[in-house]
């Protein structure tokens, strides 16, 4: 595995900064947002992240399954949701694997999270997707209430 910095650090002499976003694509790698086809998805549209480059690992030591679950349409899928802005910011959303579908809704787990933390008696929280024959997955929270 070869590691590296993927995206470069906010300007801070005068460009444009995204307080929320990770930041935009280094020089040595390409970032794209895709559906399930592969397809890149328009600017602002949720999708997995990807990214190629020279910067990127090669694959998984003595995995070679884990590899190729990863290496697919020619990118490394990162199994993060998340969006490029109008000026190449990218956002994070969540990890795919957290993304709860309920009724036919995407409902992204860290998003629920960081509505309920704004609460000031909530002092930590989680939420999951539990198994419900009449919508796919109904959400489940547990909240530990702020001392004091």
């Amino acid at each position: 595995m070869r590691r590296g910095s993927l995206f470069e650090a906010p300007d801070t002499r005068g460009g444009p900064l995204r307080l929320t976003a990770a930041g935009r694509p280094g020089p040595l790698v390409t970032v794209a947002v895709v559906d399930e086809q592969g397809r890149t998805v328009r600017t602002g549209e949720r999708g997995e992240i990807v990214v190629r480059g020279s910067l990127v690992m090669a694959g998984y030591y003595k995995d070679p399954e884990a590899t190729a679950e990863a290496s697919r349409f020619g990118w490394h899928h990162t199994g993060d949701i998340g969006f490029l802005d109008d000026e190449g910011f990218l956002h994070l959303v969540d990890r795919a694997k957290d993304l709860i579908i309920t009724g036919g809704f995407n409902v992204y787990s860290a998003e629920v999270e960081r509505v309920l933390m704004e609460h000031p008696a909530v002092a930590d929280c989680t939420v999951v997707g539990l198994p419900q024959s009449k919508v796919g997955k109904v959400l489940r929270h547990e909240v530990r209430q702020r001392l004091g």
